[in-house]
C-alpha cells in the first residue's frame, strides 16, 4: 500500500474517531465520515469495506493515544508506576470522560457484531505488560503485597475500574471532577491501592 494511501486511511480513522467521541458509534454514518473527510461515499468504501473496520481501527488508535498520553511512566519507581497506573483512571475520567463512553459503546459493538477483536486486544495487552513488569520489581523491593495470581488481580481491578467508568460516563452531561461519579471511581481506586501497596 502506498504511503499516500496509508496517510489517507489514517486521516479517515482519526476523523471518524473524533465523530465517534463527540456523538456515538451508532449515530455516525459512513456518509457522515465521507463528508467530514471531504471524499465521496464510494471512495470511503474503497478504503474501508464496512463501518465495522473503521470502528475497530478507531478503537485501536484511541487505545494507543491513551496509552501514550497516560501510561508512559519512564523514570518512576515501580511502586509509583503502580500508583499512577490506577490513579490515571481518575485523570482520564476527569479529562476525557468520552473515552469511557466510547469503550462502553465499542464493547457493545464487539458483542453485537460478533466481531474478531484480537487486533484490538493486542494493543490493550501493552497496559498489562507495563503493570506486570512494575509489579514484579515492586515485589522484589518489598513495596507491594505478593499476590498468588497477579494476572487475575490485574484483570479484576482494571475491569472493575473500566466498568465503573463506563457506567458513570453514560450520562452525556459533563460534570465537575468533584461530583459523586468521580468520588465513586476514586473510592474504588483507593480500595485497590490500599489492598496492594504496603
Amino acid at each position: 500500500m502506498s504511503k499516500m494511501r496509508d496517510a489517507q486511511k489514517n486521516f479517515i480513522i482519526e476523523e471518524a474517531l473524533k465523530l465517534f467521541l463527540s456523538k456515538s458509534i451508532e449515530d455516525v454514518t459512513m456518509s457522515e465520515i465521507a463528508k467530514t473527510v471531504e471524499i465521496g461515499d464510494a471512495t470511503l468504501y474503497r478504503y474501508f469495506t464496512k463501518k465495522q473496520n473503521i470502528i475497530v481501527l478507531s478503537a485501536i488508535s484511541l487505545s494507543k493515544k491513551v496509552f501514550d498520553a497516560y501510561f508512559n511512566f519512564d523514570g518512576l519507581e515501580p511502586v509509583e508506576v503502580i500508583r499512577k497506573f490506577y490513579t490515571n483512571y481518575l485523570t482520564i475520567f476527569k479529562e476525557h470522560r468520552e473515552f469511557f463512553r466510547f469503550v462502553n459503546e465499542f464493547d457493545a459493538f464487539i458483542i453485537n457484531e460478533d466481531y474478531d477483536s484480537s487486533n484490538y486486544e493486542t494493543g490493550v495487552d501493552l497496559y498489562k505488560e507495563r503493570f506486570l513488569y512494575a509489579y514484579s520489581k515492586a515485589v522484589k523491593e518489598g513495596k507491594v503485597r505478593e499476590l498468588s495470581n497477579v494476572g487475575s488481580y490485574y484483570n479484576a481491578t482494571t475491569h472493575v475500574l473500566l466498568d465503573l467508568g463506563k457506567r458513570l460516563s453514560r450520562n452525556r452531561k459533563i460534570v465537575s471532577a468533584d461530583d459523586n461519579n468521580y468520588d465513586e471511581l476514586k473510592i474504588m481506586v483507593d480500595i485497590i491501592l490500599n489492598s496492594l501497596i504496603k
